[in-house]
């Protein structure tokens, strides 16, 4: 994980190809879920490429079957 700034972006280097990159996401639209606040939108920059991530739900404590992890 990165560095976190006051305007809710986060700056990290990741390695890629062996090569060093700079990584920039930020959250936003921050919507309460059980009381806690979850961003529900992340815009990623990594070199040139630009990814944005829509949440559509959160879920905590849900209840999974074993056979899942078998």
């Amino acid at each position: 994980m990165g560095i976190f700034d006051v305007n809710n972006t986060a700056v990290d280097t990741i390695e890629m190809g062996g090569q060093s990159q700079s990584s920039e996401s930020i959250y936003s639209d921050y919507k309460s879920v059980n009381g806690i606040l979850f961003p529900h939108k992340t815009s990623q920059t990594v070199g040139p490429q630009k990814i944005d991530f829509v949440v559509q739900s959160i879920r905590l404590n849900q209840k999974m079957e074993d056979q899942l992890f078998e």
